[in-house]
């Protein structure tokens, strides 16, 4: 029985892991030219974030790295809260695989030269969705450019 559910545990992993690249190949489609190999690109994931009236955490990554960052944002889900995505990380390539918005706000602030794609295409019932980055239902999500050079 335990090496069934091992067996079980790691075919779920495997299908994961190939949903989480398929994501990744997603977003490199949409910006084209990449520094990362299209075919099997390096990068890491970031778990999902859930807040719900009030609580839960908010994502705040703003470490700054030498080299381009390839990062999966995995779904986040807000319910009657609102939350706040900081993306900071100028070379960082942010490939968001979902979010829910529900009776709440979303906040995404980005490096003014970090780069943003969503796996999945948007969709708003009731409210407004600036970024097109997941559902919004009676609620708003916005994405602000943060530290750009004011000309």
């Amino acid at each position: 029985m335990k090496l069934f559910a091992l067996i079980l545990a790691a075919g779920f992993s495997l299908t994961a892991a190939a949903t989480d690249m398929d994501d990744v190949k997603a977003c490199l489609h949409y910006w084209g030219k990449t520094p990362f190999s299209k075919e099997s690109p390096e990068f890491r994931v970031v778990a999902s974030k859930v807040k719900v009236m009030g609580i839960g955490d908010d994502f705040v990554d703003q470490g700054k790295t030498e080299k381009p960052d390839l990062v999966l944002l995995k779904p986040a889900v807000t319910v009657m809260s609102k939350s706040v995505m900081s993306l900071l990380n100028p070379n960082g390539w942010y490939c968001i695989k979902g979010k829910v918005d529900v009776l709440g706000k979303g906040e995404i602030n980005v490096a003014c030269k970090a780069h943003l794609a969503s796996s999945k295409d948007g969709t708003t019932v009731l409210g407004s969705n600036e970024s097109e980055t997941g559902v919004t239902v009676l609620g708003k999500s916005t994405i602000t450019r943060v530290g750009c050079a004011k000309e």
